[in-house]
């Protein structure tokens, strides 16, 4: 009896024990799961109007979870949900390159899984096929525009409408420390109006077209106003001014400038240089649109300039000054053959430069000219009264581009084609650009501003009153695609 009881005990302690270890077991089941995991951790939309694709995370004990976290550092491209405990959406919004870091999940338990007391998952790419089409509709969109997104990130911006940056400064987009260079964009104005009382850009690449450019830029040094810190900041181993855009690096493309810059320098301009210190600057640079067109990749293309430009000096204030009524720097360098590009472009406003005591150049379609200037127009004024260096021109104020081709000059200048004085021996030594069907009206102007007497410039050409109106005068001008004969001599049909 004693041994059937003992075997009895023997059997429930067992019993007990195993229920025990069952219990155990359930009350810590969390221990013996797996690493949780994503479903997919590579995506793939076929555009930014895809479906929305859902990802689950797997060998999650959700009544174990305490909180899931989404980190999205991409809001704009794209937006990821949870739906349910352990599902996750993620709809497409804005084409993209490859996004391999700034999407993560976070979760934290309520108590110890496997030791851990949290799980990090992240996805190793996300990519949004295609391209997207993004309106501007305000100075705020205008400077939430992201760079490097026309090549990267196909993202094609527009304007919707005007915009207004009055008392807003430079466009100035939300990225990397703040930056205000726009490198890769791509920016169709659709024929809309961006106002402004300061420069609108600093510098662009990529492609800038189909916009209209009204500034009212008013700088007087002495007063430290708004253009005067921006001239300051912008300005760079002896370039950077005032102009709608400062530096470009791209394509600008049937763009139009139209309004008034009036700069009193009462005062030297001064900049921060790069091991501290303040200096003054010893190159003033003003333009109507753009103040340097930087590399063989700049190029302005049908643009016109309507800005009226007025530049005051006083009497002590003696920098090298350059203006341009659609550039001020046609950059080139022939060390490493770049050559910027101005291409059936036209100046048709005014430049007026006052009390000058140093040198000023100026010109309707560049002040200052190292590159090249094919089919442009000049019907604006340019005067500098300046008796004893009146540098001024309807196409250029002074420099030797590589070619200045089919050009022509019919405003109120004091020299057609070049401000700066030549000589015979300018043609001997190759300081000047290489003219090729270059026209002016000899009415109105001299071709050149001639050190003694004058000599013949190849590719040049004064023409009379008469003649101006002749299509037959104009030899080498494309009057099929370029040109169009008008009342009053010939104009260019793909300017705004």
């Amino acid at each position: 009896m004693k041994k059937i009881i003992n075997c009895k005990m023997k059997m429930l302690f067992a019993l007990a024990l195993a229920v025990v270890v069952l219990l155990s077991n359930n009350s810590f089941e969390s221990f013996a799961t797996s690493v949780p995991k994503l479903s997919k951790t590579t995506l793939t939309f076929a555009s930014p109007n895809a479906k929305a694709q859902t990802v689950t995370i797997k060998n999650l004990k959700t009544k174990y979870v305490k909180k899931i976290t989404i980190y999205n550092d991409w809001k704009e491209w794209l937006t990821i949900k949870k739906k349910g405990k352990n599902k996750l959406v993620i709809t497409p919004k804005r084409s993209s390159g490859d996004i391999t870091y700034g999407i993560s999940i976070s979760i934290q338990y309520k108590k110890p899984v496997d030791g851990r007391y949290s799980d990090y998952l992240m996805f190793k790419k996300i990519k949004i096929k295609g391209k997207s089409t993004i309106a501007i509709k305000t100075a705020a969109d205008l400077c939430k525009m992201r760079a490097g997104s026309y090549t990267t990130h196909r993202w094609n911006y527009y304007l919707a409408n005007d915009i207004d940056m009055t008392g807003k400064g430079m466009v100035k987009y939300p990225g990397e420390w703040g930056s205000d260079t726009y490198s890769d964009i791509y920016l169709d104005g659709k024929g809309h109006t961006i106002k402004s009382d300061t420069p609108i850009f600093n510098s662009v690449g990529g492609v800038l077209k189909n916009i209209v450019f009204d500034v009212n830029i008013n700088c007087t040094v002495s007063k430290k106003d708004a253009n005067t810190v921006i001239w300051g900041k912008v300005h760079y181993n002896g370039y950077g001014g005032l102009a709608p855009i400062v530096y470009n690096n791209g394509k600008i493309i049937g763009c139009k400038s139209v309004g008034t810059i009036t700069v009193n320098m009462d005062k030297d301009v001064t900049y921060t240089m790069s091991g501290g210190g303040e200096s003054k600057i010893t190159t003033a640079n003003i333009a109507g649109l753009v103040e340097e067109n930087t590399c063989n990749d700049a190029v302005i293309s049908q643009c016109k300039s309507e800005v009226d430009i007025t530049v005051n000096f006083a009497p002590d204030v003696t920098p090298f000054t350059y203006v341009g009524g659609l550039v001020t720097l046609n950059y080139g360098y022939s060390g490493n053959s770049q050559y910027a590009s101005i291409i059936e472009s036209q100046f048709a406003g005014s430049i007026k430069i006052v009390g000058a005591m140093s040198f000023a150049y100026a010109g309707g379609i560049t002040g200052n000219n190292n590159a090249n200037i094919k089919d442009c127009l000049n019907t604006g004024s340019v005067s500098n009264d300046s008796g004893s260096m009146p540098y001024v021109a309807g196409i250029n104020g002074i420099g030797g581009g590589k070619a200045v081709e089919r050009v022509l000059t019919v405003g109120d200048v004091k020299y057609g084609l070049l401000g700066n004085s030549i000589s015979e021996s300018s043609l001997e030594d190759g300081r000047m650009s290489e003219y090729k069907n270059a026209y002016y009206l000899s009415t109105k102007s001299d071709g050149f501003n001639y050190l003694g007497n004058p000599v013949e410039v190849p590719g040049t050409k004064g023409i009379s009153e008469e003649e101006l109106v002749k299509q037959e005068t104009f030899e080498g001008f494309d009057f099929e695609k370029v040109w169009k004969m008008g009342a009053n001599g010939p104009e260019l049909r793909n300017v705004p």
